[in-house]
């Protein structure tokens, strides 16, 4: 069997009868282990690729910011708008990068 042949049955496309006529023991064992072999390489590369970007996606979701902090966030400023705003207090609130700063103003 040429390379071609042998690529063709990977994909499906092969003649049992003609293996069985060739050799009735050989014909089937050969293309027995081909195929076992083939399909476990052809599985191991799959699962490689797979196990690859799973770790890759897996580590730039460690060294992402957890989307939760920015609901936190404003979970924290609006409690604390909340409890101005019921006690007749206006509130101007200006978010900065790294702090919150809250200036406050009675009626």
């Amino acid at each position: 069997m040429d390379s071609f042949t042998l690529f063709r049955l990977i994909l499906g496309d092969f003649d049992f009868m003609a293996l069985q006529r060739a050799n009735r023991i050989l014909g089937p064992a050969y293309f027995i282990l081909y195929v076992f072999f083939v399909f476990f390489i052809l599985l191991n590369m799959f699962l490689a690729i797979i196990n690859d970007t799973y770790a890759e996606v897996k580590s730039d979701l460690s060294e992402a910011q957890n989307e939760f902090e920015m609901g936190d966030f404003f979970r924290k400023v609006s409690h604390i708008a909340l409890d101005l705003f019921a006690n007749d207090i206006i509130t101007i609130v200006i978010v900065q990068p790294n702090h919150l700063v809250l200036m406050t103003v009675s009626r």
